[in-house]
């Protein structure tokens, strides 16, 4: 789901991207591999990639308990003779977790396997994108196939597939040979050295009743059909063709080794693969012939004063040693930090504005927060807005979160220590608060950092004031304002930091929207032009480790609040409140072509009015489902409406013929957005049956069989 632009605040698309803007593996030819999950008879000599990138929009993951627990590796290699693809998968894990009952990739352990076979990209002939699932010894997955593994768009006794599952130790162990398909059934994928698949992995560890810990190969989120977002496995020759980079990483001019740093592959600006050095400091990665540079990972603290470039030529062995230098920090900072992270109890006021620019328009949002927080889980977070007041408390045993809009309140059980999330659940972010509410507030001010800079000595109000401008990477404070594939471009932000109680008053960055946008699609791009968000936080009343009286953390109900078991984002209660029941408001839009359409003219159908929009993920994962549906009803008394919030038709014209889109589409005003209940976010699907009467209405992705279900009962009627 994402947040209308403008109406509250405004919210990048962090799952679209380029074709295969991932990382990059090699199979190698390899034989007398028997699918049993013993690795004996894998060559010794085939590269091990780690899957170790947790970052996935639509499964909100928990990251890994530590290098100790959930960690994956794979190897790859094919047989031409049987035109067969293997790979082998290790995952260092305590416990194998199945779900029989109701099994769902949040639930229970899986291994899938993402492929592109015509490496095409996009969503188009969806056939040809193929999610491989293995789910541990009897276990199964949700589409209904006793076959394990089994394949989400196809039958696994037509396809040869084969699998083998193996517990060795605290380890899981995947094995797999596959045919691949440009599409299944019908068209066969010939592997030849040379060629070229889009290729990734999703690894789900279930450890307990909280959803599951996720791992995904290729840095980028959103996986689903959409092969955009996959890595690349290229099929080469021998293992001749690969040539061996390895060194020792060190840092500041001594011989002191960059033990854990990750460091990063690329051939021209391309980010091919990365690497981590081990305890001594030292790494080494196999790669094809080429020109390359190897640098570190932005976001380290640590910097390389020039990059060296290497040529590559296939067989080589050669050793590239780098020394870094450490990012100086000012000691004001570092007294900050301290202090952050001895805080046991903190209060403030925050004011936070937000203003988005936009070539010949300017959007502001202004928000009201006082906070206050006592370790490890007690907490206030009173949000004042122009559409209403959103309260968050945690008392230690209960957590509550109310809604003046609604007048509605939610409670459930306190987190044993409050994180960033329980507030991000109904606040915008604010840098002072991620800091306070994380896990090491010193590392989560320092990390990061890329450059220091102090720019002056001013004052607010009356408390002098040093500022600091920093270089930091975008994702450590602005994780859910910039698309996930860019989360490591630097971006300055400047820092007021009070000269004698070293706490921060202020915080002011802007984000270059259109320089995020730089790997998106020529029409996602043309909306990000020249779009920028300024964010300004200021904190008042500041009180560190203050007293807090009895019953300072309780929430007390105003008169009729009403308690509720779920609200989202106040939307989907305030839609149904107003439209369930009634007849569906009525509009004149016009279509993507410019023409005029009513929707009284559709009185007699049943409808689906879905909004959405070009830029948002979760409404792309339903296009391919809306798609089916409208062809599937296509002769009966049936229509989708998709109604777009868009800047310009132009731009999704375009996305519409590149994706076959085959049900209407029209451009959203702001009358229509009104009447249908404010649509806060999007996707925004109502039902209406043939009477023109709203029967049902969702905020975020839904199933479309449940949607199905409702048209063939209402076209019944």
């Amino acid at each position: 789901m994402h947040i209308i632009p403008g109406l509250t605040l405004l919210l990048f698309c962090n799952g679209l991207c380029q074709a295969h803007n991932g990382k990059t593996a090699y199979a190698i030819p390899v034989s007398g591999i028997t699918i049993d999950g013993n690795l004996n008879d894998w060559p010794g000599y085939i590269e091990l990639y780690p899957i170790d990138w947790v970052d996935l929009i639509y499964y909100n993951p928990r990251p890994p308990a530590g290098p100790d627990d959930f960690s994956a590796t794979f190897r790859a290699g094919y047989n031409l003779k049987d035109n067969l693809l293997y790979v082998a998968v290790v995952v260092r894990d305590d416990d194998v977790v199945i779900h029989p009952d109701a099994p769902d990739i949040r639930n229970q352990d899986v291994c899938g396997i993402y492929i592109d076979a015509d490496n095409s990209g996009g969503d188009n002939d969806i056939q040809g994108r193929q999610m491989y699932v293995m789910v541990p010894g009897k276990g199964k997955w949700t589409n209904g196939q006793d076959g394990n593994p089994s394949m989400n768009l196809g039958n696994t006794e037509i396809s040869g597939i084969r699998g083998a599952f193996l517990r060795n130790g605290q380890t899981i162990i995947y094995e797999w040979s596959i045919p691949l398909f440009e599409s299944f059934p019908d068209k066969r994928f010939t592997i030849q050295p040379g060629k070229t698949i889009g290729f990734d992995f999703l690894i789900a560890d279930a450890d307990g009743a909280e959803n599951a810990n996720f791992v995904v190969w290729s840095p980028l989120a959103g996986k689903s059909t959409n092969s955009d977002l996959f890595g690349e496995l290229v099929f080469v020759e021998s293992n001749a063709e690969l040539s061996s980079v390895s060194g020792l990483i060190t840092k500041d001019k001594s011989e002191d080794p960059a033990a854990g740093l990750i460091l990063e592959v690329y051939r021209e600006d391309q980010l091919i693969t990365s690497v981590k050095t081990n305890s001594d400091g030292k790494y080494s990665i196999k790669l094809l012939r080429g020109d390359y540079s190897i640098r570190p990972k932005q976001g380290q603290n640590m910097y390389q004063p020039e990059f060296k470039f290497i040529t590559l030529d296939p067989g080589q062995e050669i050793k590239n040693d780098i020394n870094l230098v450490s990012v100086k920090i000012p000691r004001e900072l570092e007294k900050a930090a301290d202090i952050y992270k001895s805080l046991k109890g903190y209060q403030d006021s925050t004011f936070l504005e937000i203003q988005v620019l936009i070539p010949g328009n300017k959007m502001e949002s202004a928000f009201s927060i006082f906070f206050a927080f006592d370790s490890p889980n007690r907490f206030i977070a009173d949000l004042e807005t122009g559409n209403g007041r959103f309260m968050s408390f945690s008392d230690g045993k209960k957590m509550t979160m109310y809604s003046g809009q609604l007048n509605q309140y939610i409670e459930e059980g306190a987190p044993q220590k409050v994180s960033i999330d329980d507030l991000e659940r109904s606040l915008p972010p604010v840098y002072i608060q991620q800091v306070l509410l994380n896990e090491d507030p010193q590392k989560k001010l320092m990390e990061e950092i890329e450059e220091v800079k102090q720019t002056g000595i001013e004052k607010i109000g009356n408390i002098p004031v040093t500022v600091f401008e920093l270089t930091k990477i975008a994702g450590s404070f602005a994780e859910g304002m910039v698309p996930r594939t860019k989360q490591d471009i630097p971006v300055s932000v400047r820092l007021w930091v009070g000269k004698k109680d070293f706490l921060i008053r202020k915080v002011e960055y802007e984000l270059d929207m259109e320089q995020f946008a730089s790997e998106l699609s020529v029409q996602q791009q043309a909306e990000m032009k020249g779009v920028k968000y300024n964010i300004t936080e200021k904190h008042t009343h500041i009180k560190v480790n203050p007293e807090f009286s009895e019953g300072f953390f309780t929430f007390v109900p105003p008169k009729d609040a009403k308690l509720v078991e779920t609200f989202e984002d106040g939307s989907q209660q305030a839609v149904e409140s107003q439209l369930i029941g009634k007849p569906a408001p009525d509009f004149t839009l016009k279509d993507i072509e410019g023409k005029d359409i009513k929707f009284v003219d559709f009185k007699g159908q049943v409808v689906i009015i879905d909004f959405w929009a070009t830029w948002c993920g979760p409404c792309r994962i339903m296009i391919p489902g809306l798609i089916t549906l409208q062809d599937q009803y296509a002769s009966r008394e049936f229509k989708i409406i998709g109604i777009s919030t868009d800047r310009t038709s132009d731009i999704v014209a375009s996305f519409a013929k590149e994706n076959k889109i085959n049900y209407l589409l029209l451009m959203a005003d702001e009358k229509v957005t009104n009447d249908y209940g404010g649509i806060l976010a999007i996707p925004t699907t109502f039902v209406i049956d043939k009477k023109g009467v709203v029967r049902y209405s969702y905020v975020g992705t839904t199933e479309i069989s449940a949607l199905q279900k409702l048209v063939e009962e209402l076209l019944a009627e």
